[in-house]
């Protein structure tokens, strides 16, 4: 049996080196350091997913200007009292109106017209100087008595004019036959040489007319019914009230049915019936200023720098 001999190696050819031990663990840790990061990454996210609530938006980034926006005012236009008008008339188309004025600031502004309101002429009241108007009545179209804080005083004194206001004289029984609230004792009411306490603690103004007074207080309008007593009616957000045939107008704000100014009768004596409305004057926010007059269906509404009439009762404007 003839036996072959193994082929020799090429002569170029190198034999493999063996791999080392040293070259296997850098290699295991390698892969162990990578999945290691790997699960770390994981878990941070995670976590950051879980601190976002549901449904919750996303923050969207924004500029700051240095500035706060203010929120938006959720509250409504509380209405107050008004106590610094007078509105007076006899015939309807001579018509008195006064400001109220102040001992501290500006004199009280007195007015007439001859048109039922159409046109205004302010009345020169140098020799009585009215700071502070406290009644103002009308007898007929030339005839007016005003009781007001006047002089450099500032004491209440009584006053009148026999030629519509051109000329002015003293006449101290005013204070005795007019009714008034005085602004420095609010709670008191002087009924025709009587002060009497008032049907509130703060009594904004006393209307007269024949022989009807209309006293408003917050949220309250009242009448005097002899020997120094009182009729009243809670009415919430009334302004301004006024005597009127049978009993009396309101101005009131935020009224049932009406966005602005509703416009209310109510019979005398008050506390026996609610006031009904009659009418409505569209308006934002309460005036700062109102007062109302009314002869027979005619009626005035002289609202901060407006003054409006109603041949209809206050139906329409």
């Amino acid at each position: 049996m003839v036996s072959h001999p193994r082929s020799a190696a090429p002569a170029n050819r190198r034999p493999k080196a063996p791999r080392s031990s040293a070259a296997r663990a850098i290699g295991v840790i390698l892969v162990v350091l990578f999945l290691l990061i790997d699960v770390i990454l994981i878990g941070m996210a995670v976590i950051r997913m879980n601190q976002v609530q549901p449904g919750a938006a996303s923050p969207i980034p924004s500029f700051d200007d240095g500035t706060t926006p203010a929120p938006e005012s959720t509250e409504e236009p509380v209405a107050e009292a008004s106590s610094g008008r007078y509105l007076s008339t006899v015939d309807g188309r001579t018509i008195w109106r006064s400001t109220l004025g102040s001992c501290d600031g500006p004199d009280a502004q007195l007015e007439y017209s001859v048109d039922g309101g159409a046109t205004w002429a302010v009345l020169t009241t140098t020799e009585m100087r009215a700071r502070q108007v406290l009644a103002l009545e009308v007898v007929d179209a030339d005839t007016i008595w005003v009781v007001a804080r006047a002089g450099d005083s500032c004491d209440v004194a009584g006053f009148a004019s026999f030629t519509a206001g051109e000329f002015w004289e003293p006449r101290p029984e005013a204070v005795s036959l007019l009714r008034y609230v005085d602004r420095d004792a609010p709670d008191v009411v002087h009924l025709q040489g009587a002060s009497v306490p008032g049907p509130c603690p703060v009594a904004q103004q006393a209307q007269a007319r024949d022989a009807t007074t209309t006293v408003v207080c917050d949220d309250l309008v009242a009448e005097s019914i002899g020997g120094g007593a009182w009729a009243s009616l809670e009415v919430p957000g009334i302004l301004a009230a006024s005597p009127a045939p049978g009993g009396h107008v309101l101005a009131v704000w935020g009224g049932e049915g009406c966005d602005g100014i509703s416009v209310q009768a109510v019979p005398s004596p008050l506390g026996s019936e609610f006031p009904v409305r009659v009418g409505c004057i569209p308006a934002e926010d309460p005036p700062a200023d109102i007062a109302l007059a009314r002869l027979g269906n005619a009626t005035w509404a002289w609202i901060d720098g407006e003054f409006r009439s109603s041949a209809d009762g206050g139906a329409s404007w």
